[in-house]
C-alpha cells in the first residue's frame, strides 16, 4: 500500500557524476528510455530512499563475465563519483500510480517491483515525472557525494555547474580500463 508524500519530503534522482555533468550541460534531465516500449510515456525517475537507491545501480559489461550489475561503490567508481537531484516528492507521481499514468504493462510493473525487492529497493518510495525537467527549475537541489556526505553543488547550470562538480573533488570519467569494465 502506498504511503502519501509528507509535504516537505524530498525524492531524489540518483546518478553518477560523469551523467550529471552531461545534464548540466544539456540543460535537462531528460526520462529513461532505453528499452521502453513506444505504448509506455517514458519517466524520470525518483526516490525518497535517503542515501540511496539500489535500482540506480548501473550495468556494466565485463569481457570474464559480460553484463553484471554493479554495486553502489563500482557505480561510483566507473561513474566518477555519486550525484542526485532532488525535488519535493510531493510534485511528483508516486508509485504505483505513476506505473497507470505512464501506461507501464501490469506485467513488466511486477517485473519492476520484483526486481527492485531483489536489489533492496521499496518500490513505495518510487516516484517520477513524465516529461523532461529543466535543469534550471528552481526546485531542484543538487548534490554529489564527497569523503561519504552529501554535499550541495553551487552552480546548477551548464559548464559552470560541471565545473563545480569538479571542484567537489569528483573525478568525470565512466571508464574504469584497469577494471576492465564500461559503463
Amino acid at each position: 500500500m502506498r504511503v502519501p508524500s509528507e509535504r516537505g519530503e524530498t525524492a531524489w534522482h540518483y546518478t553518477t557524476a560523469a551523467k550529471l555533468a552531461a545534464i548540466l550541460r544539456s540543460g535537462q534531465l531528460r526520462p529513461a528510455t532505453a528499452g521502453v516500449p513506444a505504448s509506455e510515456r517514458p519517466v524520470v525517475w525518483f526516490s525518497t530512499e535517503p542515501d540511496w537507491e539500489p535500482t540506480a545501480c548501473k550495468m556494466a559489461f565485463v569481457p570474464s563475465r559480460g553484463l553484471i550489475r554493479l554495486n553502489r561503490d563500482q557505480t561510483a567508481a566507473l561513474g566518477g563519483g555519486l550525484a542526485r537531484i532532488g525535488i519535493d516528492a510531493a510534485i511528483l507521481v508516486g508509485w504505483p500510480a505513476l506505473a497507470r499514468r505512464a501506461n507501464i504493462h501490469p506485467e513488466i510493473v511486477r517485473e519492476l517491483e520484483s526486481g527492485g525487492h531483489a536489489q533492496g529497493a521499496h518500490p513505495e518510495r518510487w516516484y517520477g515525472y513524465i516529461g523532461t525537467i529543466s535543469a534550471s527549475d528552481p526546485r531542484l537541489r543538487w548534490e554529489v557525494l564527497s569523503g561519504g556526505v552529501w554535499v550541495a553543488i553551487a552552480e546548477t547550470s551548464g559548464a559552470e555547474g560541471s565545473a563545480d562538480v569538479r571542484r567537489r573533488g569528483v573525478r568525470n570519467g565512466g571508464v574504469d580500463s584497469r577494471a576492465g569494465m564500461r559503463l
